[in-house]
C-alpha cells in the first residue's frame, strides 16, 4: 500500500495543485496541445490525399472539428468531445491497413496528451 507524503487538494485556478502547505506545482498543457494538433493536422493533410470514397464518411469532419475544439482556451474545451472523437478515428483508422502507421502515431499523441495507455489496446 502506498502512503503519500502530501495531502494533495485541488484548490484555486486551473492547472495549479497544492500539495502541502505553500507548496504549488503548475501544470502546463500548452505544449501538450501543439503536439496533439500537430499529429492530428499532419493525419488530416495525410488522409485528404486518399481517395475519398475509400474512407468512411464524415470522418475528415470529424477530425477537423476535433482540431477546432483543440484549439479553444482550456476552460471552453469540450475535452469528452475531444476523446471520444480521437477514439472513433484511431478504431476507424485500424480498419485500413494503409493507415495503420497514422494510427500508431495518432495513439502516441493520445496517451502523451491525456496521460493513458490506450496504445495497448491499439498495437
Amino acid at each position: 500500500m502506498f502512503n503519500s507524503v502530501f495531502n494533495v487538494y485541488n484548490y484555486g485556478s486551473a492547472n495549479a495543485i497544492q500539495a502541502g502547505h505553500n507548496n504549488f506545482i503548475n501544470q502546463t498543457t500548452a505544449e501538450k496541445s501543439e503536439k496533439l494538433v500537430s499529429s492530428i493536422s499532419s493525419l488530416l493533410q495525410q488522409l485528404k490525399l486518399q481517395e475519398a470514397d475509400s474512407l468512411p464518411p464524415g470522418l475528415t469532419t470529424s477530425i477537423e472539428e476535433t482540431l477546432v475544439e483543440l484549439q479553444r482556451p482550456d476552460n471552453e474545451k469540450n475535452m469528452f468531445k475531444v476523446q471520444s472523437c480521437l477514439m472513433m478515428t484511431m478504431t476507424t483508422l485500424q480498419t485500413l491497413p494503409a493507415l495503420k502507421p497514422a494510427v500508431a502515431t495518432l495513439v502516441s499523441a493520445y496517451d502523451y496528451y491525456f496521460g493513458t495507455n490506450v496504445s495497448a489496446m491499439f498495437m
